[in-house]
Protein backbone atom coordinates (compact mmCIF):
# COMPACT_ATOMS: atom_id res chain seq x y z
CA UNK A 1 0.00 0.00 0.00
CA UNK A 2 1.30 3.77 -1.03
CA UNK A 3 0.54 6.79 0.63
CA UNK A 4 0.92 10.22 -0.37
CA UNK A 5 0.97 13.42 1.69
CA UNK A 6 1.52 16.40 0.44
CA UNK A 7 3.87 18.73 3.09
CA UNK A 8 5.20 22.07 3.65
CA UNK A 9 8.84 21.93 4.94
CA UNK A 10 10.66 25.35 5.97
CA UNK A 11 14.21 23.81 5.47
CA UNK A 12 16.19 20.71 3.59
CA UNK A 13 16.73 19.68 7.39
CA UNK A 14 13.60 19.34 8.38
CA UNK A 15 12.83 17.16 4.79
CA UNK A 16 15.40 14.86 6.07
CA UNK A 17 14.05 14.34 9.41
CA UNK A 18 10.66 13.74 8.57
CA UNK A 19 11.92 11.27 6.16
CA UNK A 20 14.36 9.37 8.62
CA UNK A 21 11.55 9.71 10.77
CA UNK A 22 9.19 7.49 8.57
CA UNK A 23 11.50 5.20 8.17
CA UNK A 24 12.49 4.53 11.47
CA UNK A 25 8.59 4.06 11.91
CA UNK A 26 8.99 1.09 9.64
CA UNK A 27 7.53 2.87 6.54
CA UNK A 28 9.63 2.65 2.98
CA UNK A 29 9.55 5.49 0.76
CA UNK A 30 10.68 8.49 1.02
CA UNK A 31 10.01 12.47 -0.16
CA UNK A 32 9.27 13.52 -3.91
CA UNK A 33 9.72 17.01 -5.10
CA UNK A 34 7.62 18.49 -8.16
CA UNK A 35 9.17 20.84 -10.19
CA UNK A 36 12.57 21.35 -8.39
CA UNK A 37 14.06 23.79 -10.05
CA UNK A 38 11.10 26.57 -9.27
CA UNK A 39 10.80 28.75 -6.41
CA UNK A 40 6.75 29.31 -6.04
CA UNK A 41 5.71 25.91 -8.12
CA UNK A 42 7.92 23.68 -6.02
CA UNK A 43 5.91 20.86 -4.22
CA UNK A 44 7.13 18.13 -1.88
CA UNK A 45 5.31 15.13 -1.22
CA UNK A 46 5.91 12.37 1.48
CA UNK A 47 5.28 9.04 -0.25
CA UNK A 48 5.40 6.46 2.08
CA UNK A 49 4.74 2.38 1.24
CA UNK A 50 3.98 -0.48 3.85
CA UNK A 51 3.94 -4.39 3.66
CA UNK A 52 5.45 -4.84 0.47
CA UNK A 53 9.68 -5.66 1.51
CA UNK A 54 10.82 -4.98 -1.59
CA UNK A 55 9.22 -1.37 -1.77
CA UNK A 56 12.88 0.16 -1.29
CA UNK A 57 14.89 -2.11 -4.46
CA UNK A 58 11.61 -1.77 -6.77
CA UNK A 59 11.92 1.98 -7.04
CA UNK A 60 16.55 1.65 -6.95
CA UNK A 61 15.61 -0.57 -9.95
CA UNK A 62 14.08 1.96 -11.87
CA UNK A 63 17.20 3.94 -12.22
CA UNK A 64 15.94 6.53 -9.02
CA UNK A 65 19.10 7.85 -7.02
CA UNK A 66 18.72 6.12 -3.63
CA UNK A 67 20.30 7.72 -0.80
CA UNK A 68 21.53 5.38 2.89
CA UNK A 69 20.38 6.04 6.45
CA UNK A 70 21.86 5.51 9.32
CA UNK A 71 20.57 1.49 9.81
CA UNK A 72 21.24 0.76 6.04
CA UNK A 73 17.77 1.03 5.18
CA UNK A 74 17.56 3.03 1.74
CA UNK A 75 15.36 6.05 1.02
CA UNK A 76 14.18 6.36 -2.62
CA UNK A 77 14.73 10.18 -4.10
CA UNK A 78 13.40 10.67 -8.05
CA UNK A 79 15.46 13.83 -8.93
CA UNK A 80 12.30 14.94 -10.34
CA UNK A 81 9.56 13.53 -10.98
CA UNK A 82 6.49 15.37 -12.60
CA UNK A 83 3.36 13.97 -10.90
CA UNK A 84 1.41 16.50 -13.55
CA UNK A 85 2.54 15.99 -16.50
CA UNK A 86 0.23 18.26 -18.65
CA UNK A 87 1.33 21.41 -16.52
CA UNK A 88 0.37 24.41 -18.53
CA UNK A 89 -1.42 22.11 -21.53
CA UNK A 90 -5.06 23.32 -22.02
CA UNK A 91 -7.49 20.56 -22.88
CA UNK A 92 -10.03 21.14 -25.78
CA UNK A 93 -13.11 21.83 -24.36
CA UNK A 94 -16.27 19.40 -24.90
CA UNK A 95 -19.19 20.74 -26.97
CA UNK A 96 -22.69 20.31 -24.49
CA UNK A 97 -25.79 19.10 -26.66
CA UNK A 98 -28.85 21.89 -26.24
CA UNK A 99 -31.01 20.53 -23.45
CA UNK A 100 -34.46 20.49 -25.13
CA UNK A 101 -36.39 20.39 -22.06
CA UNK A 102 -35.45 23.42 -20.90
CA UNK A 103 -37.84 26.14 -22.74
CA UNK A 104 -35.56 28.66 -24.26
CA UNK A 105 -36.69 32.49 -23.94
CA UNK A 106 -35.22 35.90 -24.98
CA UNK A 107 -33.08 37.44 -22.55
CA UNK A 108 -35.42 40.40 -20.69
CA UNK A 109 -38.53 38.71 -21.87
CA UNK A 110 -42.23 38.31 -19.82
CA UNK A 111 -41.35 34.73 -19.69
CA UNK A 112 -37.59 35.04 -19.12
CA UNK A 113 -37.93 37.13 -16.17
CA UNK A 114 -40.55 34.40 -14.65
CA UNK A 115 -38.35 31.40 -15.37
CA UNK A 116 -35.63 33.11 -13.34
CA UNK A 117 -37.72 34.06 -10.43
CA UNK A 118 -39.26 30.50 -10.60
CA UNK A 119 -35.26 29.41 -10.24
CA UNK A 120 -34.28 31.60 -7.28
CA UNK A 121 -37.20 30.96 -5.47
CA UNK A 122 -36.57 27.13 -5.77
CA UNK A 123 -32.81 27.91 -4.75
CA UNK A 124 -34.65 29.60 -1.39
CA UNK A 125 -33.40 33.24 -2.27
CA UNK A 126 -35.93 36.59 -1.50
CA UNK A 127 -37.97 37.21 -4.43
CA UNK A 128 -40.53 39.86 -5.42
CA UNK A 129 -43.46 38.82 -6.81
CA UNK A 130 -44.71 39.52 -10.39
CA UNK A 131 -47.25 41.77 -11.40
CA UNK A 132 -48.72 43.03 -14.45
CA UNK A 133 -46.22 45.32 -15.56
CA UNK A 134 -43.25 42.54 -15.19
CA UNK A 135 -41.30 42.80 -18.33
CA UNK A 136 -42.82 45.58 -19.81
CA UNK A 137 -40.98 48.20 -22.44
CA UNK A 138 -40.75 51.64 -20.58
CA UNK A 139 -42.28 54.23 -22.68
CA UNK A 140 -39.66 56.21 -24.07
CA UNK A 141 -37.00 53.62 -24.58
CA UNK A 142 -36.70 52.47 -28.42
Amino acid sequence: MCIRDRYYPESPKQVEMITQCAIRCGFGGGTVVDFPNSAKAKKYYLCLTTGAADADTATADKGEEMDTVEGGQGVARPLSVPLNTSHGAKQPRRKKGKRSDVEKFDVKSKGWIEAKKDRQRRQGKEVRGSSKFTGRKRKGFS
